[in-house]
């Protein structure tokens, strides 16, 4: 007798999280038809990341307004910040955490194909060497990039919302790509003499200037022998 409140907590929590699983899948698919104008078997990550952006905005728009309306029923008085820099970061997975909406919405993007880690730059095949590690803001060195006009393009929308690489440095690389790096104004070396990819150890921490004469790519510190 003693364990069946906790189960019938349990079970609450779990039927709300699949309330808002629900909630959320619903909504994310209506941004994607009606705001983003794409179907489920057409959508992009991009689309996906936007159709998700969009819905768990109305989320925290529909708390701003109860909040609002809350103060001013109140008469609450107000503290206004006004500062001259203006850093706005990646805050759709901050926004999911401070809504304890992050479960829910993975669980919604999977039900429908898509995929909230690779979404916000993290390697989710689970074969992938990297899988569950960020790429985001690091060095990526390859041996190789394979890809057409799409996947250079993929580049310019990876750029746009902040989840992109530092860098790439490869092996070797098509020119589409090559194009696509230009276009997005993202680094990328290639053409080395050497085996670039046994040259940098894993974890190493490097400096790399793309602007010299003869660009490069240099160890600054490594935890490798």
């Amino acid at each position: 007798m003693a364990a069946t409140p906790r189960l019938k907590r349990q079970h609450l929590r779990a039927s709300r999280r699949d309330s808002e699983e629900a909630e959320l899948r619903e909504a994310i698919q209506t941004k994607l038809a009606y705001a983003l104008g794409k179907t489920r078997e057409a959508a992009t990550d991009v689309d996906w990341y936007h159709a998700t952006v969009l819905a768990v905005r109305d989320r925290v728009i529909d708390t701003f307004l109860n909040a609002h309306a809350e103060a001013k029923r109140a008469k609450r008085k107000r503290v206004y910040y006004l500062s001259i820099e203006f850093l706005i970061g990646r805050l759709l997975f901050d926004t999911l955490t401070n809504l304890q909406l992050v479960e829910p919405a993975r669980a919604a993007l999977a039900s429908l194909g898509a995929d909230l880690d690779r979404l916000r730059g993290i390697f989710s095949r689970p074969q992938h060497k990297l899988a569950g590690q960020s790429y985001v803001g690091k060095v990526l060195v390859l041996d190789a990039a394979k890809g057409g006009v799409a996947t250079a393009w993929m580049l310019y929308e990876m750029k746009s919302r902040g989840i992109v690489p530092a860098a790439l440095v490869l092996n070797a690389v098509n020119p589409i790509m090559v194009q696509g790096a230009a276009f997005a104004g993202f680094t990328m070396l290639s053409g080395f003499a050497v085996d670039i990819t046994a040259a940098i150890p894993n974890d190493a921490t490097v400096d790399i200037d793309p602007t010299a004469e003869r660009p490069f790519i240099r160890i600054v510190a490594s935890s490798s022998p």
